[in-house]
């Protein structure tokens, strides 16, 4: 008698338990999936993106500081600005790179300006770099140019 109304011993429950079983999880799962994995793609790109943007601020500041530094030392002993900077300008390229860590430097396009402001010289320091998303999140746009610059007035003699 008891057993009728808890629902009809073991065959009641497993006929219950069946009949509600009717396919809602799995068609809430396809509509939540899709949501939730974008979202987790697109954190995960926009990081990459900042992280690069980072490294690439970084790598400039970097290198002004070592130009700073370099013409401070050699502005003592004999070389003139233009000098200087001729010769220090072709070496950017493999200095510049040096502070760039987890993905291809050379792919990263390196400048470096001069510009004399009330008689002080400044060096500016500009990298390009183009950003490929491993996921395009918005439709039509897999990539987006990054730009990073640092300037440095450069004091010797």
């Amino acid at each position: 008698m008891v057993m009728r109304r808890l629902g009809g011993g073991r065959d009641g429950i497993i006929r219950r338990w069946r009949r509600s079983v009717s396919g809602t999880t799995a068609v809430e799962m396809a509509i939540v999936l899709p949501v939730f994995m974008a979202m987790v793609m697109g954190i995960i790109e926009f990081g990459r993106l900042f992280w690069v943007q980072s490294s690439l601020r970084h790598s400039v500041e970097q290198t002004t500081r070592i130009a700073m530094a370099e013409y401070t030392r050699e502005s003592f002993t004999n070389n003139s600005f233009s000098t200087w900077f001729s010769t220090w300008s072709s070496n950017l390229v493999t200095e510049a790179p040096d502070e760039i860590f987890g993905f291809d430097p050379t792919a990263i396009t390196f400048t470096a300006t001069t510009s004399t402001v009330s008689g002080i010289d400044y060096v500016s320091i500009v990298a390009d770099y183009t950003f490929d998303f491993l996921y395009p999140i918005i439709p039509g746009s897999s990539s987006i140019d990054l730009t990073a610059m640092s300037k440095t007035p450069l004091i010797g003699k």
